[in-house]
């Protein structure tokens, strides 16, 4: 008689780990959560040092006002959503509050954040072009206030329709619940153009058009310290630009196979048929959260200003310190 093996499996309590944010942090979840906590970090301090110098405060700076907060409002959701993806299954709450959890608080505000995060980047390419193609148009700060405006309601809008493909089965969030209806890769073909395939080609677009124009005698900038100022700009934007869709590019693809196969990451990350699809799928887990600390690293090295102000900020608070017990004193 033959006797087969125990499965042990089933002694286990089976823990899902949400597909939304969930899926980024499966494993080796300390780590990604400190580098998300560094990113927010670094943006609180982008803000603080453009607060302690008002003279910073141009109508263009609205625009790295507006990306920073972008960076900081991902990195907590990522954080907000990754725990409750991990504690709720175990609770059991009521699947229809855990339902509404999952498409409001976990998915959505990925999707809002990201998107606000690419529209930004792209209206600093269009801001950058129109700088160097006509040096005489300016920007007021209100025509800037309106533009960030439209860029969070156009995130917003663009963002709504993962609020009825997401859902929950068995207190597993899923980005896309049907993936087989053709309304659902229809919405995830639009938002793998709308979120990144679209924005991503207008940079590079954009960009190759202002290197071009910086390397044409024709510039309206005579001087040679001019010029060498907007290449240095123009560079470090590029150098942000380049860098946020090298980290997203993975976590895009991912959307697209997901639209093409109907599987979610995690089915294509331990998919092990496909494993150029497994490989980039476990890529966009590690590479995504990349994405919201490294424009302030770039800022602070490229601009000499933000280098020193920094430190100026925290001396001059020191100071402040130190000078209040001799007013007092006197």
């Amino acid at each position: 008689m033959k006797v087969l093996p125990l499965n042990n499996s089933m002694d286990k309590p089976k823990f899902n780990v949400s597909d939304s944010s969930g899926f980024l942090f499966r494993r080796n979840m300390e780590p990604i959560v400190a580098i998300i906590c560094c990113g927010v970090i670094l943006n609180i301090l982008f803000l603080y040092t453009i607060y302690n110098k008002k003279f910073l405060c141009k109508p263009t700076a609205y625009l790295l006002i507006n990306l920073a907060a972008c960076g900081i409002l991902l990195g907590l959701s990522l954080i907000i959503s990754t725990i409750l993806s991990n504690i709720l299954p175990k609770l059991r709450i009521p699947l229809q509050d855990f339902n509404l959890i999952c498409k409001i608080i976990i998915i959505f505000p990925l999707y809002w954040f990201f998107t606000a995060t690419t529209l930004t980047l792209t209206a600093i390419s269009v801001w950058r072009f129109i700088a160097i193609k006509v040096p005489t148009k300016k920007m007021t700060t209100k025509s800037i206030k309106i533009l960030c405006t439209l860029l969070w309601l156009a995130s917003t809008i663009s963002s709504i329709p993962v609020i009825f493909t997401a859902g929950s089965k068995n207190y597993e969030c899923r980005q896309f619940l049907d993936r087989t209806a053709t309304e659902v890769k229809i919405i995830l073909y639009i938002i793998y153009m709308t979120h990144f395939a679209i924005p991503a080609l207008t940079m590079i677009i954009l960009y190759s058009l202002v290197l071009i124009k910086l390397n044409s005698k024709k510039l309206a900038t005579r001087t040679s310290r001019g010029i060498r100022l907007k290449r240095r700009t123009t560079i470090m934007l590029i150098t942000v630009t380049f860098i946020f869709i090298i980290f997203t590019l993975p976590w895009s693809i991912t959307l697209l196979l997901s639209a093409t196969t109907g599987k979610n990451s995690i089915d294509l990350a331990l998919d092990q048929t496909h494993p150029i699809a497994q490989v980039i799928t476990q890529l966009g887990r590690l590479s995504f959260p990349l994405c919201i600390f490294y424009h302030p690293i770039i800022y602070f090295s490229f601009r000499q200003p933000f280098s020193y102000l920094l430190r100026l900020c925290f001396q001059r608070r020191i100071n402040s310190i130190q000078v209040k017990p001799r007013q007092i004193i006197q």
